[in-house]
């Protein structure tokens, strides 16, 4: 019974929501990893860091339009990370006009995910956790940024595209449609 109150929804979530964080602060919101990988490939950034920051923002804004229930907002954030992984894909090959799809994909939809993910913040966050809720996954983002940065200049790109896997089973367990409100 500990291990279970150990680890509650509120907690398996902002463990989740943690990777998907720390992938966008570490890629999209032009993080060191992106900037290495253009660095690398010899490509001007500005163009890619414009179009992912406004692909995000448009996700978080238009995300409201279509999530309004709790099973919507699980299948965003699922989806949303789902693609976010897949969308990472083309920067294992030679820069393209995937980088640049692939970034605008990503952008809109962690912004949606993150939108999906303030839904079950406000559903099944009591008022006075919510502040320790947002706080915990921006420490948690911050160390797993630092772990891929320390790690990032000893070991290869596909290293850090991993990490992201882990957060879909985090929230795969941690984000349960019950109406009694989790914690």
């Amino acid at each position: 019974m500990n291990g279970h109150k150990f680890l509650n929804s509120r907690r398996l979530s902002v463990a989740g929501f943690s990777f998907l964080f720390a992938y966008i602060l570490s890629f999209l919101f032009e993080g060191q990893v992106l900037y290495s990988l253009l660095d690398l490939r010899g490509t001007d950034a500005d163009c890619y860091i414009l179009a992912a920051i406004i692909a995000h923002f448009t996700g978080l804004f238009t995300s409201s339009l279509f999530v309004k229930s709790q099973a919507v907002a699980k299948n965003m954030m699922f989806g949303g990370m789902g693609l976010c992984l897949a969308a990472t894909v083309p920067f294992f090959f030679a820069p393209s006009s995937l980088w640049l799809g692939g970034l605008i994909v990503s952008g809109y939809f962690s912004g949606c995910s993150v939108a999906a993910w303030g839904f079950f913040l406000r559903a099944f966050t009591p008022k006075n956790e919510r502040i320790r809720s947002c706080a915990d996954v921006l420490i948690y983002s911050n160390l797993l940024i630092i772990d891929c940065s320390k790690r990032g200049c000893h070991e290869s790109i596909a290293v850090y595209w991993s990490k992201p896997c882990y957060a879909l089973p985090c929230n795969r367990y941690g984000l349960h449609l019950d109406d009694a409100g989790g914690a």
